[in-house]
């Protein structure tokens, strides 16, 4: 599994309902997945959306109109159609890696997640995009996609998504101690062991893990 980042993360992040929505399961079918996605887009257009010039404004909203409509394709040609000011706001790379790696571009996406972390670097979810796609891109890989989010872990202390998703990545790679210390640290910055365990007892990535997790 692994936490699929917030929408906008340091506008929604005290948004008790994004909270629900971010949850990606690597076995998820497409569809389930692309629901997830469209509900993330809904939170861009209620909670926030860049300031723009016009026409990027329009462009904007119409790509996240295409995108609720479940047609990724146009809502990349919008997104594209922006300026290049438009094109790096944190917000429109947000979206334009969710509409990728939606459609499973692993190699456009892990691209837009490399920008959000050089436009954004105050924030975390770049370096989760990063990771996410790296492990599914030709040529990556779990010990890549280890490599490249383990540094944020250090960045963003207060980030329970990196310490989780480090303990799927160890956990599938056989290193089930070093799994095991990062959920930890994913439950003690959250505070919350309960809803931690609940989504760890059903994450394949962990299923190596369950039977210590199921004991807490």
């Amino acid at each position: 599994m692994g936490f699929l980042t917030k929408v906008g993360q340091p506008l929604l992040k005290d948004v008790a309902v994004a909270e629900t929505a971010t949850l990606h399961f690597c076995g998820l079918l497409s569809g389930v997945l692309g629901s997830i996605f469209r509900e993330q887009r809904m939170a861009i257009k209620k909670q926030h959306k860049p300031r723009f010039e016009h026409p990027d404004n329009f462009l904007f909203d119409a790509a996240i109109g295409w995108s609720m409509l479940g047609n990724s394709r146009e809502a990349v040609v919008e997104l594209q159609s922006l300026t290049p000011a438009g094109r790096d706001q944190p917000e429109v790379l947000e979206l334009l890696w969710q509409l990728h790696a939606e459609v499973k571009e692993w190699a456009e996406s892990l691209t837009v997640a490399e920008r959000l972390i050089e436009v954004a670097p105050q924030d975390s979810f770049g370096w989760v995009h990063r990771a996410y796609s790296l492990r599914r891109t030709p040529g990556g890989g779990l010990e890549k996609a280890w490599h490249a989010l383990r540094p944020a872990a250090d960045q963003f202390p207060k980030e329970k998504i990196i310490p989780y998703n480090l303990a799927c990545y160890a956990a599938q790679m056989g290193r089930l101690d070093e799994a095991w210390v990062w959920l930890q640290k994913a439950m003690d910055i959250a505070g919350d062991v309960r809803t931690i365990k609940a989504m760890a007892i059903v994450d394949e990535d962990l299923k190596p893990l369950w039977e210590r997790i199921e004991a807490l």
